[in-house]
């Protein structure tokens, strides 16, 4: 299958060389507003500088949208509307309203939408199996240090809020390992170096009395990137920027625990490797779609409206 990638900076570096290494994909082109950076990358990766969106996408079936968040929607709707497979980076839009355009333009065309929730591909994620049993209480905590300038444009991920850049990769683990969506939501929030809100802790309570704690800083001296998930036979412990897991289980009246064993994969190159299978699929008539789809990112994208409209009532 041709692919392209649209924007060429940190991630969508990635997105070009885990293509042009990928089995039955050929990576035609790149195409990036900073003309050095998409050079760099193609010189890289051996394939193609476009001149424009339009021409890149006229010589692909499918396209990585790796453009800052804001511009997700200005970029992914035409595309998706020229009948071009899309994997679009989370977040899927930078609002719902946008996120519902997306969704229904891939709808209506048949065409693969897929959102870059990448922690779905975590090799660490399968050590939730490993007890039996619903999720009972489930805590994310994701950090990272404040990113650096850039010259022209904000820090990378500050065009949006702290929700919509890192909490975002929980609420999406959060509804699926929940199976469900919340009925309450308390949350704080403070905007400390930028205009959106860097620190946000929110309380997501279910109908069936579950709860879920998650918290997202960029504000944070490192990065941390852990869960919790507790259940009623043991409790799962996540270390994703490590992939380290620690399973605890309950028996006889004792508790113990054991280190899981994590495969060692590359869950972006997992992730590319799924949406172009699923593209490959629905160009050959048949009915698929990736993991982590449309309708996927878009109930992640509305959770986190739902949070910061709670943090913001709280002010």
């Amino acid at each position: 299958m041709q692919v392209g990638v649209i924007g060429t900076g940190a991630l969508g570096r990635h997105h070009a060389r885990l293509y042009a290494a990928c089995p039955r994909v050929d990576l035609v082109g790149v195409f990036d507003v900073n003309r050095k950076s998409a050079c760099e990358v193609a010189a890289q990766t051996g394939t193609k500088v476009f001149e424009s969106i339009e021409g890149l996408a006229n010589a692909c079936a499918g396209l990585s949208v790796v453009v800052p968040a804001h511009l997700h929607h200005q970029v992914a709707l035409p595309l998706l509307r020229a009948g071009k497979h899309l994997l679009v980076e989370k977040p899927l839009a930078r609002t719902v309203a946008e996120g519902r355009e997306l969704v229904a333009a891939a709808k209506e065309q048949g065409v693969v939408l897929a959102v870059g929730h990448v922690e779905r591909f975590s090799p660490a994620l399968a050590a939730a199996a490993e007890v039996p049993g619903p999720v009972r209480y489930f805590s994310a905590r994701r950090c990272s240090p404040f990113p650096p300038a850039r010259p022209n444009l904000p820090p990378r991920g500050c065009e949006v809020s702290v929700v919509h850049d890192l909490m975002i990769h929980d609420l999406d683990l959060c509804l699926a390992l929940m199976g469900a969506a919340p009925v309450a939501i308390s949350a704080l929030a403070q905007s400390v170096l930028s205009t959106h809100e860097d620190f946000v802790a929110a309380r997501l309570t279910f109908a069936d009395g579950r709860v879920a704690d998650i918290t997202a800083s960029r504000l944070a001296p490192a990065p941390v990137r852990e869960l919790l998930l507790v259940k009623d036979a043991g409790h799962v412990s996540i270390d994703l920027r490590l992939r380290q897991a620690t399973v605890q289980r309950f028996a006889d009246g004792q508790s113990v625990g054991e280190a899981f064993p994590v495969q060692e994969t590359n869950p972006l190159a997992d992730e590319l490797a799924d949406f172009c299978a699923a593209a490959r699929a629905v160009r050959a008539g048949r009915s698929a779609r990736p993991q982590v789809d449309g309708q996927a990112g878009l109930q992640a994208l509305e959770l986190a409206e739902h949070i910061l409209a709670a943090a913001r009532d709280r002010k």
